[in-house]
């Protein structure tokens, strides 16, 4: 299927990660603290203003633009509480691994001043890695620093597409369409590469239904895909394969790993 069909499907921008936090911050005191840390530490008070007690809302997004193949990761001063902070200092970057649980490296960084309902980003040509955006934000009452707070995104598996890896459950057997390990595996050479033939999927049928039973779907609107594509050493195992609806796997998982 052609990248133009895709693109179609998967929008411009597609947004996989969008957090909102409310961050309470003492300006008698710089204490700063989460939402739940104030309710927890400050059950007995009913007005936070008149208790020294202010807040500001942000909201930390990745987004992924397959037209443009960038990943971008925006902070956004969304409200306050109490008095209105007069400016935030932010420090967003973008953050990438080879691994999900592996060391992340800083690849793009952008520092910016931005006052309520102002928004500040940082873009990167996409590469197949785990990514997360960060941030820091200072916060400021004139020229006073009265608050500090970080956060991170969700961490997602991209491609040199900006195309994300989707997951998936096969509802019939529970089978889960689990991401790869890493995001630097070597492709295989093709003379080395397990054969797929159509008995090879008549077993993998004879062998699902044996195990799960017979399910509700056709399996002629079904694909059966390799979690770990041929293409990357993937075997013909059973533990490797699961049935996916035919659009769904070419859409969506041919898609990505075309561009891994």
């Amino acid at each position: 299927m052609e990248d133009s069909k895709v693109k179609s499907v998967i929008q411009d921008v597609y947004v996989l990660s969008k957090t909102t936090q409310i961050v309470v911050y003492n300006n008698t005191n710089n204490n700063t603290m989460s939402l739940d840390e104030y309710i927890d530490n400050y059950k007995t008070q009913t007005n936070a203003t008149t208790a020294g007690m202010n807040g500001v809302v942000i909201t930390n997004e990745m987004y992924s633009n397959v037209n443009n193949s960038i990943i971008q990761h925006k902070v956004t001063y969304d409200g306050y509480i109490g008095k209105q902070a007069d400016y935030l200092n932010i420090k967003n970057t973008l953050e990438a691994s080879t691994s999900r649980f592996g060391s992340f490296s800083t690849l793009a960084t952008n520092y910016q001043n931005i006052r309520y309902k102002q928004s500040t980003s940082t873009t990167i040509t996409a590469s197949t890695y785990f990514w997360r955006g960060y941030y820091s934000a200072i916060i400021y009452e004139g020229s006073s620093s009265v608050g500090f707070k970080t956060g991170y995104t969700s961490t997602i598996l991209y491609n040199r597409g900006a195309v994300p890896y989707f997951s998936y459950t096969d509802a019939h057997s529970g089978i889960r369409l689990t991401e790869p390990n890493f995001s630097n595996m070597n492709a295989v050479p093709t003379h080395l590469r397990v054969d797929w033939t159509n008995n090879d999927r008549r077993d993998y049928i004879v062998w699902y239904v044996t195990n799960y039973g017979k399910p509700a779907f056709n399996w002629e609107d079904y694909d059966i895909h390799h979690i770990i594509p041929r293409e990357y050493g993937g075997t013909n195992s059973p533990y490797n394969l699961i049935p996916l609806p035919r659009q769904y796997h070419q859409l969506f998982h041919t898609s990505f790993w075309r561009l891994y």
